[in-house]
């Protein structure tokens, strides 16, 4: 049953909690909070030393929309599901759920675009090693500003859309948005089979990086392996969760639940799951957190112009 009374229901009496979003939502909030530290260390060390390649570059700016993507998706879906908090009752209409459910939209089509310019900067890397600088040396930032301009624009029209929390009972609130205007209505049609799109053409970019990996010798297998790594982890949890988007805006709450239940959490993955693997597997990352990374990898990328005996690529 909604509630879209203007006097505040007097229902908080055998209400429904949900321990299980709860549960899962405060692991990933404490996740986020270490995210977010690890992003600050790695942004401090960006802002006295400087960024020492493209590839850095490009996965600073993504990670920074996948905090931004969290956070909004924290705020839209998962604490107004609890049935723990009253308080959006106050903010059911007008800004507030206009911008997270903007926000939310937005950093989902920037992930998708973002993971591909990683891809196509690795698979450039090793296509075009002696044009590798010439490719993206002068341009990198005008790349990021493309591919964060394109979700930009194509979203332009949501900004108009009604967002509201529907009030299924004591602090239980479901996010819903309606666009304005068929022009609106059409443009959100194509979002998902857009993003559709770039995932497949990621997949291929990510095909061929693999394939021409194992053209070079072990050495240098093993130090583009971990980025490729980074990207593959990147590419894969994006994958599941857009076919779990899919399925969400597919088919009704009671055809299957689990699907509901388990979609939040695999959007947290998308958001963390690059940063921390890029942690895991690069010591120059975890020195960058740990304030001790003081002097410019010479190889910090890949190594294959060294392998051909010519100017290393950054």
């Amino acid at each position: 049953m909604l509630f879209e009374d203007s006097e505040h229901p007097n229902d908080y009496e055998g209400h429904y909690f949900d321990p299980g979003e709860a549960a899962s939502s405060t692991v990933f909030f404490i996740i986020g909070v270490l995210s977010v530290f690890v992003f600050l260390r790695i942004a401090l060390y960006h802002y006295r030393h400087g960024f020492e390649t493209h590839f850095q570059k490009i996965f600073f700016v993504c990670t920074a929309n996948d905090l931004v993507a969290h956070y909004s998706f924290m705020f839209r879906v998962r604490i107004p599901t609890w049935g723990f908090f009253e308080v959006f009752w106050y903010v059911r209409e007008g800004f507030f759920p206009g911008l997270v459910s903007w926000m939310s939209e937005y950093c989902i089509m920037f992930q998708y675009l973002g993971t591909l310019l990683i891809a196509l900067n690795r698979a450039t890397a090793l296509a075009f090693p002696y044009k590798y600088v010439k490719i993206w040396g002068p341009y990198t930032w005008h790349y990021i500003g493309i591919t964060a301009l394109i979700p930009l624009i194509y979203r332009a029209p949501s900004f108009t859309a009604t967002s509201k929390f529907y009030r299924l009972g004591w602090g239980l609130y479901i996010p819903h948005t309606t666009e304005n205007g068929d022009f609106a209505v059409s443009v959100q049609k194509g979002y998902y089979p857009i993003c559709g799109v770039v995932i497949v053409l990621t997949l291929l970019v990510n095909l061929y990086t693999a394939f021409k990996l194992f053209t070079y010798t072990k050495a240098m297998h093993k130090r583009e392996l971990r980025f490729h790594i980074t990207t593959l982890a990147q590419f894969s949890a994006q994958l599941i969760n857009t076919l779990e988007l899919i399925l969400v805006n597919t088919i009704y709450l009671n055809e299957s639940y689990v699907i509901f239940l388990l979609q939040p959490i695999f959007a947290d993955i998308a958001n963390f799951l690059p940063l921390w693997v890029l942690l895991l597997i690069s010591e120059e990352t975890r020195l960058m957190v740990a304030g001790r990374h003081q002097m410019p990898s010479s190889v910090s990328v890949i190594s294959v112009t060294e392998y051909l005996n010519i100017k290393v690529v950054r």
